[in-house]
Formats: C-alpha cells, sequence, structure tokens
C-alpha cells in the first residue's frame, strides 16, 4: 500500500507527509490504509505526519462525510475504488 500513493496521487508517502493540514491527500490515504489494511491509527499518524491516532479518526470521519462534488476527481476515484 505505501507504493501506491505515489501511482495514485502522484506522491509518495513522505511528500504527502510535509502537506499542509488541508492536503485532502493526506487523509484520503489515511482512509485506505485503514479501510485495507490492519496498520493501527497510531501508525497511520506516524506515517503521514497527522499528529495522533484521535486526529486520524477525526480527518477520516470528516473525509466520509464529504460529498462526492467536494473532492478532487483523484480522490473520488480512489475513494470509489476503496469503498468497494
Amino acid at each position: 500500500m505505501q507504493e501506491k500513493p505515489e501511482r495514485h496521487f502522484g506522491a509518495t508517502i513522505e511528500e504527502l507527509a510535509v502537506g499542509g493540514y488541508g492536503d485532502i491527500r493526506r487523509v484520503a490515504v489515511a482512509w485506505a490504509l485503514l479501510r485495507k489494511t490492519t496498520i493501527r491509527q497510531f501508525v497511520i499518524a506516524d506515517l503521514l505526519n497527522l499528529k495522533s491516532s484521535a486526529n486520524v479518526s477525526q480527518r477520516i470521519k470528516q473525509f466520509e462525510e464529504k460529498r462526492q462534488d467536494e473532492l478532487s476527481d483523484e480522490v473520488r476515484n480512489r475513494r470509489a475504488k476503496y469503498s468497494k
């Protein structure tokens, strides 16, 4: 899964980790990791520099509540793929 962010979003985990707070791609990767792997939230927080497992949980909840039209095409396509 760690090589997939680069393929899907054009950025590595390391590049996403230094992105700003509003970088929805970082939250999309966290969401996919949580849904499709057994990686714990505190590890996801460390990988993506999301501060804490509580923040990961909060950001993922916000991501799940976003409407499709609020997301970029790349994030919308990833969410659709990993929702299955």
